[in-house]
């Protein structure tokens, strides 16, 4: 098998399409057909493949060479990536400069059918840890929520990862009746309520889709 194959292999487990890969790496999608057939690419090319598919890039060469010693991916399941970072519902997580995948967590795709609507697309989903208590009763410290990163605007009320000031939070996000969006904690002994971008800018990072004891959201 070779670096094409291999890279073709990881965004299929990932229900991603080769468009969809194209626009997360900022190609088109005949770029990556070529880089899946022909193997062409160079290592800088293929580390932001990485990225996009929640792997690392020694896990593209080390499958390209055929030593992994991996269980294959049922076609009816998805590897979802557990990444590194976590997210804080208190004073806020520093955000790491990469994203990097410490494990993957498998997932039945007639299960995201069944239970997690709407999302992008299951190739959007990630796994991070959830610190603090503003959350409580919904979400506990030490809680992993499955998050759909593909979603960068509030569309619905819920619950979102959110980054200020180079630092990750998980807060439910609400439309007021004059339109604005409101930031507040699910705690009740804790008061605070901002402003989505009323006096500083805040990034939408995803939107958290399930938390991992079985309790939708």
């Amino acid at each position: 098998m070779n670096v094409g194959n291999a890279i073709r292999q990881l965004r299929e487990e990932r229900a991603m399409t080769q468009a969809e890969l194209a626009e997360k790496i900022g190609t088109d999608k005949g770029n990556v057909s070529r880089m899946e057939q022909k193997g062409q690419g160079t290592i800088e090319k293929v580390a932001e493949v990485a990225t996009a598919l929640g792997v690392r890039v020694s896990d593209i060469f080390v499958q390209a060479e055929g030593r992994a010693n991996r269980v294959p991916v049922p076609r009816d399941a998805i590897d979802i990536p557990l990444l590194n970072a976590s997210a804080s519902m208190g004073v806020g997580e520093v955000r790491p400069s990469d994203d990097v995948v410490v494990d993957t967590l498998r997932l039945k795709k007639h299960w995201i059918a069944e239970n997690i609507k709407p999302i992008t697309t299951p190739g959007n989903l990630r796994f991070i840890h959830a610190l603090g208590d503003s959350m409580t009763p919904t979400l506990l410290s030490g809680d992993i929520l499955l998050v759909d990163t593909g979603v960068r605007e509030i569309a619905v009320d819920g619950i979102y990862v959110l980054e200020a000031h180079e630092r990750l939070f998980i807060k439910r996000v609400r439309q007021r009746l004059d339109g604005a969006y409101e930031i507040t904690s699910d705690n009740p002994t804790v008061k605070t309520v901002d402003i989505l971008n009323g006096d500083h800018e805040v990034g939408i990072l995803g939107r958290a889709v399930w938390v991992w004891n079985g309790r939708r959201l």
